[in-house]
């Protein structure tokens, strides 16, 4: 499983804001148990973090420390309906590396990205459930 989209560092404030939107917004299971949380793992994050981690140095998503997924289901907001005012939006990456895998976007999402995320995961939104993968929570790692 990947997601459409990572935030790396949720806070509360943040997922209380999905869930005033859409009430079965939640953390999903923990995924990526093993390897866990190791002086590896953690490099790979941070390389990935800072924008030098290169293909070569994540072959797949084994590789990654464990993390969770929030789903927002399809249809949950528009550009204009409550919520979609939330900063949260600029806090979305999607790095470009092979072994990361991320979900693509649909075309029609992907045009706006990275210039305008918040249309972008508004109209990947319209087109089905987006995930979110998050590594971090209150600045504590998944566990």
């Amino acid at each position: 499983m990947s997601g459409h989209f990572i935030h790396w560092d949720l806070y509360q404030w943040q997922l209380d804001q999905l869930q005033n939107i859409n009430g079965n917004i939640g953390l999903s299971r923990l995924h990526h148990q093993p390897p866990g949380w190791t002086q590896n793992t953690r490099a790979v994050i941070g390389k990935i973090k800072d924008g030098v981690m290169q293909n070569a140095g994540l072959p797949n998503r084994g590789n990654l420390p464990p993390h969770k997924y929030i789903e927002i289901p399809s249809g949950s907001f528009g550009v204009n309906q409550p919520g979609t005012q939330l900063l949260w939006f600029e806090f979305l990456v999607r790095p470009n590396l092979i072994g990361i895998r991320l979900t693509a976007l649909a075309p029609a999402a992907a045009v706006f990205w990275p210039g305008n995320k918040k249309q972008a995961v508004t109209t990947q939104n319209q087109l089905g459930n987006v995930q979110i993968e998050i590594y971090y929570f209150e600045g504590k790692e998944i566990q």
